[in-house]
């Protein structure tokens, strides 16, 4: 079975990188299936999401809050990593994709 692995944290300042500063903020593993399944809400001072597909499949990923995913959103191949900005009570919802 293939998952999605989320890491949330605080977004570096001043460098203009997309990188996460610690401590982590928290961390969800969510699998991927032919349905759509959201992540629990990002709340508080989080607002950069690190995502990581593990090696067993596609997916696409929506995020927004209330995001439900379909194959028409954005595709992340097998071993992909992306980083994510991100609001008070948005989600990742995920669906897999070929």
């Amino acid at each position: 079975m293939a998952f999605l692995y989320i890491t949330v944290g605080r977004a570096t300042s001043n460098t203009g990188a997309q990188a996460l500063v610690g401590p982590i903020l928290g961390q969800q593993k969510i699998a991927i299936t032919g349905a759509a399944t959201p992540s629990s809400a990002f709340h508080g001072s989080a607002r950069l999401v690190r995502v990581h597909v593990d090696g067993d499949g596609a997916c696409s990923i929506a995020v927004g809050p209330g995001a439900v995913a379909t194959t028409d959103d954005m595709r992340l191949a097998p071993n992909q990593t992306e980083y994510f900005g991100i609001n008070d009570g948005d989600v990742i919802s995920v669906i897999a994709n070929t």
